[in-house]
């Protein structure tokens, strides 16, 4: 038959301890009975710092005798460095998010690393000749006088008829009615 030891633990919720003015803990806590050894103890030891408790000890623990009755038993140290050893968190193990942040970063030299590879100076004294330039020079003043001559025929039009001429007119159009305008 297997012994079946029951550990008393007073667990403290919050994110530190609190005292009064006399250095009682005002702390929420009470104390939790987990049968060890189980797969319950070693779930809840795993859980401790995500259900809250800021602090952790044993307080005693139980052993189950042959006629059913506990007794107290006198050295559970062992039971106590499993219990700090469950509640410290680890130092080498970064969070979560710091192995976000690392992976990140890696990603972003990876990158940087593939883009100086692939990047080439510009050659120096290199003129690129800007074709837009001197077409648009022809253009401007090839509209320049067409739209010079549409703007005099709508004013002639509009002196000689007292309206606007109709804005899709051509200038071809523009003219007859002018030379009907004026017979």
């Amino acid at each position: 038959m297997k012994v079946k030891q029951i550990v008393h633990l007073r667990v403290y919720r919050g994110r530190e301890l609190t005292y009064n003015k006399n250095g009682n803990v005002t702390t929420e806590n009470w104390v939790i009975k987990e049968v060890y050894g189980i797969r319950e103890w070693y779930t809840f030891l795993s859980m401790l710092r995500p259900n809250g408790f800021c602090e952790i000890e044993v307080e005693r623990v139980t052993q189950e005798q042959e006629d059913g009755r506990y007794v107290d038993s006198h050295d559970f140290s062992k039971i106590v460095a499993e219990v700090a050893e469950a509640f410290m968190l680890p130092e080498n193990k970064p969070t979560t998010e710091q192995q976000r942040i690392a992976e990140l970063e890696k990603t972003i030299a990876e990158m940087q690393s593939m883009l100086k590879g692939t990047y080439m100076p510009p050659k120096e004294n290199i003129v690129v000749p800007n074709k837009l330039e001197s077409s648009n020079k022809n253009i401007d003043v090839q509209g320049m006088s067409k739209l010079g001559e549409m703007e005099a025929l709508q004013a002639e039009y509009l002196t000689l008829k007292g309206e606007k001429a109709h804005h899709l007119w051509k200038a071809e159009r523009l003219k007859a009615e002018i030379a009907n305008l004026k017979s």
